[in-house]
């Protein structure tokens, strides 16, 4: 590894806390008001990430040092199409951002470029990228990484398993968000009985342009074998000494409009219980869709093998309307869809030029909208983990914007910090410990920055819930 890839000396970046430079009332004193960068890797792995813009950032589950980004070209349709088949492979590298010598832990190996990656919460050896030509692949990464990889990097990961092409989505995966291990869906589109369960995430669920919501399950091959009657039932046993395996979704859902039967192309799913049957989705026109995940049936008698109704008794109606309302958030496609870690009843859209805040109470219309931005435009957020108030988001111009919702101005951030020179792609939000909060950034060029957050919002406020309860979910409910 190259040494001049990365910088780890900690460099102060420009914040400014008020429009016009006067000096903003906080109870901190100024050095906790600075945001300080402590690295940055230039082109981490030349040539793999020179030119490509990261455009995913995903934290490992167990070890919070970890990270994993996804790299992209910046090439159009038109110019993917004329690339020979190794020109469009991809990588995603794996690294720890506390290792300032040999930081690269893996590297993964995509046939296309995978825009969206997830690491399983429950089985982080277990991971899922969404492809550009819609397929999904998951990734069987090993228990112990190790910062010994040296050029070249031949000894990359490949996938486990792709998905069927004739079976994934028609259009490139837009999200990917895996169902908690007391949720699991089967064939039907059916709750699975808890006796059925266990403390492993198991399915995942995809959404795409093409207007479908593909839910996947792991366990394909016992599933083919008629392990897993609860889930599926195969119609043809697969023998046990057959090594090939095509991995199909369990259920799936056409989201189309109310007066036509043409699709709602989906950009953006948030990340929550089915518990209700409802998944709140983005479309790409900016709407918000609220779509009925669990399938409808006339009776709900248990029966041996965990479904909750016989199959010549369950009454699906294949032709169902599944979309619940829609309502208008942006006119361009949503950038981040959120839900609050505090307030389960809040979420955040974030688009372009505008950032909504809405709540479940009252789900006509956002209970803040912030002001357009004109010159530069965001490009997603994140809700602070550890402040219900604060929130985080990243724009074109290289700038951290810092919201703090519990100051009660709801006219500009409280702070804007300028950490790159490019365009942030994506941002995640890491916390390694009480005291070591980062944003790590990727930029338009390949880079990424770890940045410290400040530790004024660090710093758990005791009535910060209270205030954003009574400011947003409060007055929804008068409002309403």
């Amino acid at each position: 590894m190259d040494p001049d890839c990365f910088d780890d000396e900690t460099d102060d970046i420009t914040c400014d806390t008020t429009e016009e430079g006067e000096e903003h009332s906080s109870t901190e004193n100024d050095a906790s008001e600075e945001i300080s960068q402590l690295m940055e890797f230039h082109q981490l792995v030349d040539p793999i990430s020179k030119g490509k813009r990261v455009i995913s950032i995903e934290n490992h589950p167990i070890n919070s040092n970890i990270v994993a980004i996804s790299l992209c070209t910046h090439s159009s349709f038109e110019e993917r199409l004329w690339k020979s088949i190794d020109e469009q492979q991809s990588h995603l590298l794996m690294y720890d951002i506390k290792q300032h010598i040999s930081p690269l832990l893996a590297l993964l190996k995509s046939p296309v470029e995978c825009p969206v990656f997830r690491f399983n919460p429950t089985m982080p050896k277990l991971a899922v990228g969404g492809l550009v030509n819609g397929e999904v692949a998951l990734f069987q990464i090993p228990s112990e990484l190790s910062n010994s990889m040296k050029p070249p990097f031949d000894n990359h990961i490949s996938p486990d398993v792709i998905s069927s092409p004739e079976s994934s989505h028609r259009q490139m995966v837009s999200d990917i968000f895996w169902l908690p291990p007391g949720i699991q869906l089967n064939s039907k589109g059916r709750l699975v009985q808890e006796s059925h369960l266990t403390d492993v995430s198991h399915q995942f669920i995809s959404c795409s342009c093409d207007g479908i919501i593909l839910v996947w399950d792991v366990r394909a091959r016992d599933i083919a074998m008629g392990k897993l009657p609860f889930i599926a039932r195969p119609k043809q046993l697969m023998k046990k000494d057959d090594k090939s395996l095509k991995w199909v979704p369990i259920f799936r859902v056409r989201v189309k409009h109310f007066d036509s039967s043409s699709a709602i192309p989906l950009c953006k799913m948030m990340k929550k219980s089915l518990e209700d049957g409802n998944l709140l989705c983005s479309a790409t026109s900016g709407d918000l869709v609220s779509v009925k995940m669990l399938a409808d049936v006339v009776t709900s008698t248990p029966f041996s093998d965990g479904e909750r109704a016989r199959p010549e008794t369950a009454q699906i109606d294949a032709t169902r309307e599944v979309v619940n309302w829609i309502r208008r958030d942006h006119y361009r496609p949503a950038l981040t869809l959120e839900q609050s870690p505090f307030l389960p009843e809040l979420f955040v859209s974030v688009g372009d030029s505008n950032f909504n805040i809405w709540s479940r109470t009252c789900e006509d219309e956002p209970v803040f909208s912030s002001p357009n931005m004109y010159i530069a435009k965001y490009t997603g957020g994140k809700w602070s983990p550890t402040r219900a108030g604060i929130l985080y988001l990243s724009t074109t111009d290289g700038k951290v914007q810092i919201w703090n919702f519990e100051e009660g101005d709801l006219i500009k951030p409280s702070m804007i910090c300028s950490v790159a020179a490019l365009s942030i792609e994506t941002m995640e939000y890491i916390v390694c410990n009480d005291k070591e909060h980062f944003l790590v950034i990727g930029d338009s060029n390949g880079s990424l920055r770890v940045v410290a957050v400040p530790i004024s919002f660090v710093t758990e406020a005791t009535t910060s819930t209270d205030t954003i309860r009574s400011n947003f979910v409060s007055a929804s409910c008068l409002s309403s």
